[in-house]
């Protein structure tokens, strides 16, 4: 009876079987057949956020920067005019110090000249006492030719009267005073005094020195007041600067020493423009004059700094004040209904701090003030004050209570 049963119960289990993998398969299409669909978004691409400022146009000075070495506006080899041996020296007569106008830098022993100043006042005496003898005989002799009458020639008058006699007197007379007021010269230029305000800058000699005349150097020394500094411009700038005429002094100029930047700056004028370029770089060379104690805070303007200057030029209206970094070349790239437009600009005068410009931009005009690595026209940006108002308006929005649902109870 179990052996009539097997084949039955074979396909009972068969049927089984398959009855559960029809199911399954049938599940399985069911469930792929009725999963929800996801759609796929095309990827959106977001603006660019951008920094902006609003420009408004001013009248703005335009400010050249240029640099140069100190110099004198005069340096003076001394020496002494006449020659001897030195017996004073003036205390302040040493490398640094500034001597005013007038005071003695150093004495040569006077003896020798005293000396011939005596001898030739004793000579034009002489020469003065012969003169007068001269004279009373001249007179002796108009007294007996006017008793003789004689009629003669003039040459021989002048003979019979002495007038060649008495002009060789006078001569001598003359020489004798031009003596003495040589003697006396060179009996003051014993003494050496400074012939202006000077600086002193070295000295050669010292006392008991013998100094030799005008081909010996004593020392050098350089005018205390003004100083040189010779600048170097771009010629190109050349426009802005005023130059000293008959309607107004040179550009006003302020210099600072790049060793002290932090020390007050001294003042000084464009005095001329010299007549060549410089080879190296074909820049135009200016001349300033400096008042070394011009600083406010006393400190002397050395000779040999360098020295940054800031040269006051001419003053532009109606022009606006840039950052060179916010520059693309002449143009300048502003915000225009949530685009970049690319602005052409006229740009005046640009230095290493700012640029200054004209263009077509108005006075509410957003122009980029961050850098832009890849801009073109038209791109898509959000401003940075754009971009706070979007965060605030999310943060109230997150933080405000959702509305209850219809008919719920509180």
């Amino acid at each position: 009876m179990n052996a009539l049963n097997t084949p039955n119960r074979r396909g009972f289990f068969a049927a089984l079987i398959a009855s559960v993998l029809l199911g399954a398969a049938l599940l399985s299409y069911l469930l792929m057949a009725t999963a929800p669909q996801t759609a796929r978004k095309p990827p959106t691409r977001e603006a660019r956020l951008v920094e902006v400022v609003t420009l408004q146009p001013s009248s703005q000075q335009v400010m050249v920067s240029a640099y140069g070495e100190v110099e004198a506006s005069q340096r003076i080899a001394l020496s002494a005019q006449v020659s001897g041996r030195v017996i004073y020296l003036s205390p302040q007569f040493v490398p640094g110090q500034r001597i005013r106008k007038g005071e003695v830098l150093l004495k040569i022993d006077p003896a020798d000249y005293q000396v011939a100043l005596d001898n030739a006042l004793a000579n034009l005496a002489s020469a003065e006492a012969a003169l007068a003898q001269e004279r009373g005989s001249q007179a002796v002799a108009q007294g007996d030719f006017e008793v003789l009458d004689l009629q003669v020639e003039p040459a021989e008058r002048a003979l019979m009267l002495r007038e060649p006699q008495l002009q060789s007197a006078m001569a001598m007379v003359a020489s004798a005073k031009a003596a003495v007021a040589q003697a006396r010269l060179n009996l003051s230029r014993c003494e050496v005094t400074a012939a202006m305000d000077v600086l002193v800058v070295s000295r050669n000699v010292g006392v008991g020195a013998q100094v030799g005349g005008a081909n010996a150097v004593i020392g050098e020394v350089a005018a205390a007041s003004p100083f040189w500094v010779p600048l170097l411009v771009p010629v190109d700038s050349l426009r802005w600067i005023e130059l000293p005429s008959n309607e107004g002094p040179g550009s006003a100029v302020s210099l600072r020493d790049v060793s002290q930047p932090t020390a007050a700056p001294w003042t000084g004028r464009v005095i001329q423009l010299l007549g060549s370029v410089e080879t190296a770089g074909r820049r135009a060379r200016l001349l300033v004059e400096v008042d070394p104690t011009s600083s406010p805070s006393e400190l002397p303007l050395l000779l040999g700094s360098y020295v940054e200057a800031q040269i006051a030029g001419r003053r532009l209206s109606q022009v606006f004040q840039l950052d060179p970094a916010w520059l693309d070349g002449d143009r300048i790239w502003t915000v225009r209904e949530g685009q970049l437009r690319a602005v052409e600009l006229e740009v005046l005068h640009r230095d290493s701090g700012k640029v200054l410009a004209r263009g077509a931009l108005s006075a509410t005009e957003q122009v980029v003030s961050s850098l832009l690595a890849s801009a073109v026209e038209g791109m898509a940006v959000r401003t940075a004050g754009d971009e706070r108002l979007h965060q605030a308006s999310t943060a109230v929005t997150a933080g405000a209570p959702s509305a209850a649902p219809t008919g719920a109870q509180p």
